[in-house]
């Protein structure tokens, strides 16, 4: 019997973020990060990927009169699992990565800046992927 992976190839991450009170109170609490798996807290959120898959991220405001980009990515896990890039024509709102190499509860950052004030604002997130740990090839 043949088992079909249905696992999707693409993961789309949507970073959510109440601009107002971050601009006053910093991010905790004020950013929210949603995937193709569901809503995933506001405090350090993982999403479970699969070497291989692309990533697309998102970056939205709650109020629509307020505008958030992303403006980089870091942490552990870039550039070892992931490399995101901007996607062109989104104005900084969209970037993608494919996933390179396994990893387990790896922390990364997104830069973001609000309503054109030059100042960035860090989001941790986590990433994990669902292979089996194996000596050598995985991050964390």
């Amino acid at each position: 019997m043949n088992i079909v992976d249905r696992r999707p190839v693409h993961v789309y991450i949507l970073v959510v973020v109440n601009v107002a009170k971050a601009q006053e109170n910093g991010l905790e609490g004020n950013c929210y990060l949603f995937s193709t798996h569901g809503f995933h807290g506001a405090d350090l959120p993982i999403t479970t990927v699969r070497k291989g898959n692309k990533i697309v991220w998102r970056v939205m405001p709650i109020d629509a009169d307020s505008s958030v980009r992303i403006t980089s990515f870091g942490g552990p896990a870039v550039p070892g699992m992931v490399k995101p890039a901007p996607i062109g024509g989104t104005e900084h709102t969209m970037w993608s990565s494919l996933v390179t190499q396994a990893g387990h509860d790896v922390p990364y950052e997104v830069a973001l800046t609000f309503d054109g004030d030059p100042r960035e604002h860090s989001y941790t997130c986590r990433l994990t992927t669902d292979e089996p740990r194996s000596e050598g090839s995985a991050i964390g």
